[in-house]
């Protein structure tokens, strides 16, 4: 695990609660160090993008149950409740960042995540599975918290799970795939959702 990368991206990302032009630059600099850090340590991360026998299966399993856990949130909680909170001005700032999300953070995010932060050749499982599901949280936090209030450290819960299921298949399989692919699945999944409830009709 590495601790300080970890750290450092989510002092990053904290300059989001400061709002305004802030929050921009929040995310911009949480992606800078997610990119910095994967370009720093590219040979490390190689070996974890080899396509082997038995991804396959792995990365539909994955995806197929990260859908599910999405569809079974669904059924506990009505998104509708947060359309005033959660809202586009209009349909093009939803394209812009539904294409940011899908071409650049979710990509980012789980290469960093799992594989520079995890550093899944030297990780201790139980450390590595605790480390992701804690950051992974946290990252939402940040986010959530800023647009929702309070409520974010609740609402943000599901993420824990997330990167501790993303955390645990990486190590299982020494490849980022599964992961990677699920997480795709998984923000396009929330952004169809975003775009039923949340933009202008």
């Amino acid at each position: 695990m590495r601790w300080p990368l970890g750290l450092l991206a989510l002092a990053a990302l904290s300059l989001v609660f400061l709002g305004g032009a802030w929050g921009n630059l929040g995310l911009l600099a949480y992606h800078g160090v997610c990119a910095t850090s994967l370009f720093r340590h590219r040979r490390s991360l190689r070996p974890l993008f080899a396509w082997r026998d038995g991804l396959g299966a792995w990365t539909l399993g994955t995806t197929l149950a990260f859908l599910a856990g999405l569809g079974l949130l669904l059924l506990l909680w009505d998104p509708a409740r947060a359309r005033g909170v959660l809202s586009f001005p209009s349909a093009r700032a939803f394209a812009l960042t539904a294409a940011y999300t899908m071409l650049l953070h979710a990509s980012l995010e789980e290469i960093f995540w799992r594989g520079a932060f995890t550093d899944v050749e030297n990780a201790r499982p139980a450390a590595a599975l605790l480390g992701n599901a804690l950051t992974f949280y946290l990252v939402h936090v940040i986010a959530l918290t800023n647009a929702v209030g309070g409520w974010g450290w609740v609402a943000a819960l599901p993420t824990a799970a997330a990167g501790l299921a993303w955390g645990w298949v990486t190590l299982r399989t020494r490849s980022l795939w599964p992961a990677l692919v699920s997480h795709w699945a998984a923000d396009a999944a929330i952004l169809a959702a975003m775009a039923y409830y949340y933009l202008p009709s």
